[in-house]
């Protein structure tokens, strides 16, 4: 039996070809692992199709029964039985255990979750008809949910499930969901999508309503849907831009490409008095009344630069480009995966290597980058983890935890003109900052910034 303690360092690899379900479930690959667990994809042996049905097999390690972890598991399993065989939520089939370990077999979503399909695919960009169906399907989970006397708490593209295409989603990771309208549980959740209240402090720690905290949470993800980003790191006046989405009417609009009826739905969502917030079924219909979710091209042009650059980088993904050089040679915004994708098509030695290096060779082309992370303009500071320009989701928490399976995807974008692009020294160099994001798996979204892009003069070729 493979171990059961499920740290970074586990090799994963004694799972596969494990056998559950009286040996009618193999395990077959490695999806992903969370502080909580690893998952697996799992066949059905007795299935002969040439497609046989495929499963996703969470493993845990079972707690001590005197430990509140077990009284977390055990309220995890019942919360999902509870609410499983909704649509839009991720089936439970069943689980099994043995001395030390759970293993909860669910439904397979092959397109991984919502925030693989928003940072890597961009599947949703300038998308009026597929943001409002799958934020519907997502509200109705929700809803299903508290009718049934579920609350997630911890809601987040990580946790919401996706087909291929991206048109139909599952509500999955019932890890800290609770039965209890009003809860004093504070921190509870991933920080970036918890409500003032949640947080507490600033609120006076009183009990809040778990199902408006959850309305809260489902603001900041139509913020990722529709303009691939977070409208700020943390509910509380000390963080800037909460601060400043307080104090100054239209904030939301300065920093997110969004339509002004966008902007008044998640007016009505972050309402700070919880009792104030707007309710499931009033944005369901709020939702299905909007006409577009996007800013207009013309008010992204008399916008600022930071939103600008962050319409153009979150443009929808093109195929690849039949001539990345002469594309190189232009005045662009990408994001870094996609200018390592661009990278790859690029023949010419000399381009490839002036990219490479982040040299300013000379002012024949410009090859403009809208950094997911922020990257010093000084060579010796070099560095993609500036936690004042960039939010992992995945990774953020205040309290409890959750986790889910990454599988980035990456493809070419066509570059995308932009205006009022700042001049940089043509000597200045940046290191090899720009490579770092070929070893990372993306699960990250930016949150708003002033910094300018990174320009990179290529030579011509």
């Amino acid at each position: 039996m493979p171990s059961s303690r499920f740290s970074t360092r586990t090799d994963f690899s004694g799972f596969l070809g494990v056998k559950i379900a009286d040996g009618d479930l193999e395990l077959v690959e490695h999806l992903g692992q969370g502080s909580y667990g690893v998952v697996f994809r799992a066949v059905h042996k007795k299935d002969t199709s040439p497609e046989p049905k495929q499963f996703a097999v969470k493993i845990m390690e079972k707690a001590d029964p005197h430990t509140r972890d077990w009284r977390f598991q055990q309220r995890e399993l019942r919360a999902h039985s509870e609410v499983s065989g909704h649509p839009n939520i991720c089936e439970l089939y069943g689980y099994y255990e043995t001395s030390e370990l759970f293993y909860i077999v669910l439904e397979y979503c092959p397109g991984g979750d919502l925030l693989h399909a928003l940072v890597q695919r961009r599947l949703y960009s300038r998308k009026d008809e597929l943001v409002k169906s799958i934020f519907v399907q997502l509200l109705d989970a929700v809803a299903h949910c508290h009718e049934n006397g579920v609350y997630h708490r911890d809601l987040k593209p990580d946790n919401v499930m996706v087909n291929e295409d991206g048109s139909l989603i599952k509500l999955a990771d019932f890890g800290l969901a609770t039965t209890s309208k009003v809860s004093d549980n504070f921190g509870c959740g991933s920080s970036t999508y918890m409500s003032p209240e949640c947080i507490g402090h600033e609120v006076g720690y009183e009990p809040y309503s778990t199902a408006a905290s959850d309305v809260w949470a489902l603001g900041v993800i139509l913020c990722n849907i529709v303009a691939g980003s977070n409208p700020w790191e943390y509910a509380v006046t000390t963080d800037e831009l909460f601060e400043r989405y307080l104090q100054n009417a239209g904030f939301l609009r300065e920093t997110m490409p969004i339509s002004i009826e966008c902007e008044d739905i998640l007016d009505a969502i972050f309402e700070p008095r919880a009792a104030s917030r707007i309710t499931i079924p009033e944005l369901r219909k709020l939702i299905l009344e909007v006409d577009t979710f996007f800013m207009t091209d013309a008010d992204i042009a008399k916008g600022n630069d930071y939103l600008k650059r962050a319409a153009a980088a979150y443009r929808p993904r093109q195929p690849p480009l039949k001539d990345p050089a002469a594309a190189i040679r232009c005045q662009s915004v990408l994001w870094e995966e996609d200018a390592v994708d661009l990278l790859a098509q690029v023949s010419n030695t000399r381009v490839r290597s002036a990219i490479m290096n982040m040299r300013f060779e000379n002012k024949d082309g410009k090859f403009v980058i809208a950094p997911s992370k922020g990257i010093s303009r000084s060579s010796s500071e070099s560095s993609l983890s500036s936690s004042s320009t960039k939010f992992s989701c995945s990774n953020c928490s205040s309290g409890e935890e959750s986790r889910g399976p990454c599988t980035p995807e990456t493809h070419a974008q066509n570059p995308l003109n932009l205006a009022e692009i700042p001049d940089f020294p043509s000597n200045e160099k940046l290191g090899k900052a720009f490579m770092a994001p070929l070893a990372r798996k993306g699960h990250s979204l930016p949150l708003p910034t002033k910094r300018a892009p990174i320009a990179v003069v290529v030579p011509a070729a």
